[in-house]
């Protein structure tokens, strides 16, 4: 029987909606897909970085046998903060290789903590101190730092001040504290600082026997006063105020 194309016209709808849903090839489409972006890969973090370097305000001091070693770091520098972390020091003394240990201690005050050096060489003399410090596992490049211990016959009896001489650059600052006889309280409250003359810098008390001090901006040599209240003894110390060495 012949074919008719009037036979194939009901089936016409039927090849189109085939061919529309890919019917009549074994090919199927696929769907076009965004390249993914490859992101850059982290930066790895530098562990044991050098820390920052570690400097004080005061360049040289005096103290008795035995008396702490206070120190404030530089403005802006390492453990100028008072949410600083505990940071460990480290001191060697140049030509007996002798090392004292240390800490930072905070006061509680903004942008104020010091350093604490202890085991003070007892022989009087005039020595110089590779001062450095532990962050974390890395320690900072020492600095140098100018030490005198006074003869013992030297140190005043009762009470006395600690750094008893100290020389800082203008506007710098000084911890300084109160230092009873053996046997007695040395946290005592009723410690009054002052300075000599007018205009010989500022003070400030950042704890019960430990007064902050500000050098003025002139340099020159200036003294600073602590009277204990209960007798009315004092004693002092002389701040040599210079510029730093060129």
């Amino acid at each position: 029987m012949p074919l008719r194309i009037s036979n194939l016209l009901p089936l016409l709808p039927l090849l189109a909606l085939t061919l529309a849903c890919g019917g009549g090839s074994s090919t199927q489409s696929t769907p076009h897909q965004t390249p993914r972006r490859t992101e850059a890969p982290a930066p790895i973090p530098v562990l044991n970085a050098a820390p920052q370097p570690l400097a004080f305000e005061a360049k040289a001091i005096t103290c008795a046998p035995g008396d702490p070693i206070l120190l404030m770091p530089v403005r802006g520098g390492l453990g100028d903060q008072a949410t600083a972390p505990w940071i460990d020091l480290e001191a060697r003394v140049e030509g007996t290789g002798a090392v004292l240990g240390g800490c930072s201690k905070n006061l509680g005050r903004p942008m104020q903590s010091l350093f604490y050096i202890r085991d003070v060489p007892q022989a009087p003399g005039v020595t110089t101190l590779q001062v450095r410090a532990k962050v974390g596992e890395a320690w900072t490049a020492p600095t140098r730092l100018s030490l005198t211990i006074e003869p013992a016959s030297a140190v005043q009896a009762g009470l006395r001040i600690t750094p008893s001489a100290a020389t800082v650059v203008p506007g710098g600052r000084v911890i300084f504290k109160g230092v009873l006889p053996r046997g007695q309280d040395q946290d005592e409250p009723g410690l009054a600082f002052g300075t000599e003359t007018a205009g010989a810098g500022t003070l400030s008390r950042v704890g019960k026997a430990l007064f902050l001090y500000q050098a003025p901006a002139e340099p020159g040599t200036y003294k600073v006063v602590v009277t204990r209240i209960a007798d009315g003894s004092r004693a002092q110390a002389v701040i040599t105020v210079a510029q730093p060495a060129s």
